[in-house]
């Protein structure tokens, strides 16, 4: 009669072959668990991940705050709701729902907050500033925060969403783990944001809609060495002196993409922008004086356009000697060009975009693999000029061009003109394998 133990052990083998054996997870310290959870999720995505977590409560909670890293509040009343969740005590998760969420959000890393107008007359402001604060202190693990007033709305002053010297300005400052910050239509003072990055040593992104200058802290501010190395600046307006520009800029030499308007290209700001170029992919720069004098003589009667158009073919007629390059461009030519440059009227003279004056520009761009002209007029002579210097092959890297036209002139005659300068850049570059796209 065959051994009863005997049997047993020989069915508990023939099981092991066929079936993965147990394994003691309780035994596997949490970090480990969370680090193999990362890896699952970078290599196989969610799906993996939720199978990772549903063996047992250590697993789970080892997956959990990589499923909950993004959290996105489109309105007061959601912002004070997650307030409402991160301020519950740290105790037993069993004990209340409200913990578990509490201790789950605590992960989160990606933020993304959308309001309404937060002026002072708003009755939510109280409430809503509180919840900003709470927020912002409990998710200690924030590397992106993305701020977004309504657009539409009236663009909405920092210190009405974040009050200086508040708890909530205070809760933002010590984001240590900070990487990249989003101002949607919304304006801040420069030494507010430089006070702010001092204590963000990780910060690689930063986009603001509009950043102003204060001319009575430029001395102190100046004086304030930024911790961080920033990748990525976007600016879209700016009333920052030449002096504060060149304080933004100082020490930045990891900046891969730079869109930012400047008052004159001259003095520190140049400077700095000549130490930045280097390592530059994207350059968006925007001679703000320069577009001020061009909205200027846009509003001057035709009679003076015409006297001034003459005066300046008459000067070119006695002067047939090369037109003098700008500092940018001058710039560009003695150092490596990015990869990505934005044109527009405020950075050369409009000869500059003449076909007499296009090949001295592209002489500066021989680099050049993606070129986006931005803001010019439909009867501008840019199209036609760039269309001549990709036949000559004055752009021999060029990939792709991107316009994004004027919008001010509507009529008929100025629209077929545009069409046709299109035309001809759009016939040439498709010879040329070169991608126009228009908007």
């Amino acid at each position: 009669m065959p051994d009863k133990k005997r049997i047993n052990l020989d069915a508990q083998s023939s099981r092991d072959e066929n079936e993965p054996r147990a394994f003691p997870h309780a035994k596997i310290p949490g970090e480990i668990l969370s680090r193999i959870a990362f890896w699952a999720y970078k290599g196989q995505g969610v799906e993996t991940l939720l199978r990772l977590g549903s063996p047992n409560r250590a697993w789970r909670t080892a997956c959990e705050p990589l499923l909950f890293r993004d959290l996105v509040c489109s309105d007061v009343s959601e912002v004070v709701g997650a307030a409402k969740v991160l301020a519950q005590p740290a105790g037993n998760e069993a004990d209340s729902p409200l913990r578990k969420k509490g201790s789950i959000l605590r992960h989160v890393e990606h933020l993304q907050l959308i309001l309404e107008t937060a002026f002072p007359t708003n009755p939510n402001r109280p409430t809503l500033l509180g919840a900003m604060a709470t927020v912002c202190s409990e998710c200690t693990w924030l590397t992106s925060l993305r701020v977004q007033a309504r657009s539409g709305a009236v663009i909405q002053p920092f210190d009405a969403l974040f009050p200086g010297g508040g708890s909530a300005r205070k809760a933002l400052a010590s984001l240590s783990h900070l990487k990249l910050l989003v101002l949607d239509n919304i304006a801040l003072w420069l030494h507010e944001l430089t006070v702010l990055m001092l204590g963000w040593p990780e910060l690689q992104a930063l986009a603001v809609s509009c950043l102003r200058g204060d001319c009575v802290r430029s001395s102190s501010t100046s004086t304030d060495v930024l911790p961080c190395r920033l990748r990525n600046l976007r600016v879209e307006q700016s009333t920052l002196t030449n002096e504060m520009t060149a304080h933004l800029l100082r020490d930045q030499s990891n900046l891969r993409f730079l869109s930012l308007p400047v008052q004159g290209l001259t003095g520190r700001t140049l400077a700095e922008l000549e130490k930045v170029m280097p390592n530059l992919t994207t350059l968006d720069v925007r001679d703000s004086w320069a577009s001020s004098k061009l909205r200027a003589r846009s509003k001057t009667p035709k009679k003076n356009d015409d006297k001034v158009a003459e005066m300046d073919k008459d000067d070119l007629e006695q002067d047939e000697v090369t037109l003098p390059l700008t500092s940018l461009f001058r710039l560009l030519k003695s150092t490596a060009c990015p990869d990505t440059v934005h044109l527009n009227r405020t950075l050369a003279p409009s000869d500059f975009f003449e076909e007499k004056g296009i090949s001295q520009l592209t002489a500066c761009m021989v680099e050049v693999e993606n070129l986006s002209l931005d803001d010019f007029p439909p009867t501008s002579s840019i199209y036609g000029a760039l269309a001549a210097a990709l036949k000559a092959d004055d752009l021999p890297f060029l990939k792709s061009i991107i316009v994004t036209s004027s919008t001010s002139a509507t009529s008929s005659a100025k629209k077929t003109t545009q069409s046709k300068g299109l035309k001809a850049l759009e016939a040439v570059a498709k010879a040329r394998g070169v991608t126009v796209n228009s908007s």
